[in-house]
């Protein structure tokens, strides 16, 4: 047994002196393309459950942050980050530099040390209105730093708003009049910092310079402690700090009107954590709520929609859920704001799929509903995105800027035109590369700020094409008050990216007895972004029914710039008029056990709607139902447990049938019957005693 205790410690010593040797040689080694391999198990950027949404371990204050695990990215990575600044490299055969790219070239990499020195996490950009110039401010574990990109293929470091209190590796930050609003998690007494960015006119520190300009706040608020993120809505001049240790973690509400003097003006609880949020004030497709400031709120669990015109009261207007959705994390409405495109920061982790992004139709803001989920080619972890135009750009952690073309949601597809991956170590699913892509800059670049190597400035080149924009996918075609059947159908073509030619509108072939004309066919969008052209259909002879065909935007050539569906639903009018039948005019009832409705049937009608009232107006409806038959019976459903009968007796009742279709809706006349004294009681014969 003695003899063999060396062999044991020589085995160890050597071991251990390979190892070392490869891990130095591996960390001094440069970084290149698709070389790496990870560098370990996932580190879950943030992830805030109020519940048992993300199967992780619990721990922690009771305040809706049970899991904040610390630091986001571990030494390794960083030893490994690419640390070289990079100017004007074109994509060119899938790469600019190390970098893998398609439509997207490279404009300036600033690495964190060269922007302050410390790794990133979110950003947001800001115009000086008066010179023109553009900003980018990063957010780093220790501050803010501002870089001047007016020139982007040589970026300038300005300075840096050092934090309000400690380190951290949540900073969020939104524009308001010219003043930056900075947010910071796990970083008790951090509060809201503000900042007026009219002092970056006069800075004129390089990136040679080899110390780092402090800046201070112009201005504090301490409502809150901490908070993982801001959103501000502009017109109004509100913030809504979320993920605070206040309001639930809900809309922590404030009114930054005066940018000096921020100032508490409400609460919203009723969701919990609220990890972001985007507030408007609403003018999109829903009439109810035209000029109501709500908010659209990504509630880990659920997306929210929450009425804050009145900041004493607000209101939760409707929320929804999807089947796999682990952990809501943020979202941007479309432009017309008929849709909510949101990223789930956990399904791709525990899910086991590619990165996912769901769309909700939001048109109806009492009732949004699911409409599909985009699924990718690559398995990163979505976290951030926001939409310009009909381009939503993701920030996909290890996948980096991915830029998604929406001219075919309305059919629920959206399709990857251009990326740039930051990180292009590999594409798995954890926490490392691009956290925030900003596009929202008029000269068209876009900043990525990346936790673990720094600033990158981008320029997208996406191809000059003219989509359909606003163009309805389902219309009613009825016969009017002379008999005709026509029907006018506004188109829009906006052309994108500079496309400047004639494109031409078109339709595929439509039955025989429909026509459709257009009052512009060739299009002219040389001199302008956006055109229109009216859509004319006509169907004197068609028959009633459904009808499909396809409108084309093409080029000269004949190549289709966009397509989009349309069904016409053709009726000669509104429904017939229903005629009632049963229970008769001015019957008087024997018995409520089981009571029949009936009623004239009119094949074109959709739908039916009874009403029964106990007064002639209908001002006190005790039993409505809708349904496709022409009849029904009022009694106790097969599979209830309990039923309460909606009449009583020795009581005067009217009812009436509306019949709809899509030209309209017919009314019955209106029909009465009174219901018995009392309950019958039928008579037992007894048969005769033996």
């Amino acid at each position: 047994m003695k003899q063999h205790t060396i062999l044991p410690r020589v085995v160890i010593a050597f071991g251990y002196t390979l190892l070392l040797g490869l891990a130095t040689y591996v960390m001094t080694r440069p970084t290149l393309a698709h070389e790496m391999q990870p560098l370990g198990p996932p580190v879950v950027a943030a992830c805030y459950e109020t519940a048992n949404s993300c199967d992780l371990p619990s721990s922690g204050p009771a305040d809706g942050k049970s899991w904040l695990p610390q630091p986001l990215i571990s030494n390794g990575a960083l030893r490994a980050a690419t640390l070289k600044p990079l100017s004007d490299v074109p994509c060119t055969d899938g790469f600019a530099d190390v970098f893998p790219c398609a439509n997207v070239d490279l404009l300036a990499f600033l690495p964190h040390t060269m922007i302050g020195g410390d790794t990133n996490n979110d950003m947001w950009g800001w115009t000086d209105p008066v010179t023109g110039k553009e900003y980018a401010m990063v957010g780093a574990r220790d501050g803010v730093a501002f870089v001047d990109i007016s020139t982007p293929t040589a970026p300038r470091f300005l300075g840096k708003l050092p934090t309000h209190a400690t380190r951290s590796s949540w900073r969020d930050l939104k524009v308001y009049q010219d003043h930056v609003f900075v947010v910071a998690d796990k970083n008790q007494g951090h509060g809201m910092q503000v900042f007026d960015l009219h002092q970056l006119r006069t800075l004129t520190v390089t990136t040679e310079t080899t110390a780092t300009l402090l800046l201070s706040e112009t201005a504090h608020y301490n409502g809150f402690s901490d908070a993982h993120n801001l959103a501000i809505n502009e017109e109004t001049g509100y913030a809504y700090a979320v993920g605070s240790e206040t309001c639930s973690s809900g809309l922590h509400m404030v009114d930054i009107r005066d940018v000096n003097t921020p100032q508490f003006a409400g609460c919203y609880s009723e969701d919990g954590y609220i990890h972001d949020t985007q507030c408007i004030i609403y003018r999109g497709p829903d009439p109810d709520y035209q000029g109501r400031e709500l908010c659209f709120n990504s509630s880990v669990s659920q997306m929210t929609i929450v009425d804050v015109t009145d900041k004493s009261a607000p209101t939760r207007l409707s929320a929804i859920a999807v089947k796999g959705n682990i952990y809501m994390h943020q979202g941007w409405l479309t432009p017309d704001r008929h849709y909510f495109l949101l990223d789930d920061e956990m399904d791709e982790w525990f899910g086991r799929h590619n990165t996912r992004t769901y769309i909700f139709d939001v048109s109806d803001i009492d009732a949004p509903q699911f409409v599909n989920a985009y699924t990718a080619a690559l398995p990163s972890v979505d976290h951030n995105l926001y939409i310009t135009g009909t381009y939503a750009y993701e920030a996909n952690y290890t996948t980096g800027l991915r830029i998604l073309d929406l001219k075919a949601i309305q059919e629920g597809n959206l399709t990857e035109t251009a990326f740039f991956d930051t990180y292009p170590e590999n594409n798995d699913a954890w926490s490392a590369g691009a956290w925030t892509a900003y596009p929202f800059f008029k000269s068209g670049v876009v900043a990525i700020s990346t936790l673990d190597r720094g600033l990158f400035l981008v320029k997208p080149r996406l191809t000059p094409d003219v989509i359909l924009a606003d163009r309805q996918t389902e219309v009613n075609l009825c016969t009017d008050a002379t008999g005709q059947r026509s029907l006018s159908l506004p188109l829009t073509l906006q052309a994108r990216n500079g496309y400047a030619q004639v494109a031409t509108l078109r339709t595929s072939p439509l039955p025989t007895t429909l026509s459709a004309t257009f009052s512009t066919a060739q299009v002219d969008l040389n001199a302008t972004t956006a055109a229109s052209s009216t859509l004319t259909l006509q169907g004197v002879a068609a028959a009633s029914g459904s009808y499909t065909f396809t409108v084309e935007a093409v080029t000269a050539d004949q190549q289709v710039l966009d397509r989009g569906v349309v069904k016409v639903h053709l009726a000669n009018a509104s429904a017939a008029t229903p005629l009632l039948q049963k229970p008769e005019q001015q019957t008087t009832l024997h018995d409520l056990t089981a009571l029949p409705f009936s009623w004239s049937h009119d094949g074109s009608a959709d739908r039916y709607q009874v009403e029964i009232a106990n007064d002639p107006t209908f001002a006190n409806t005790v039993y409505t139902l809708t349904l496709s038959s022409p009849g029904f019976t009022l009694a106790p459903p097969a599979t209830a447990a309990a039923w309460t009968m909606p009449l009583t007796y020795n009581q005067q009742y009217y009812w009436r049938v509306t019949a709809t279709n899509r030209c309209g809706t017919a009314v019955s006349a209106t029909s009465q019957f009174q219901t018995p004294r009392v309950a019958f009681l039928p008579i037992i014969i007894r048969p005769p005693a033996n």
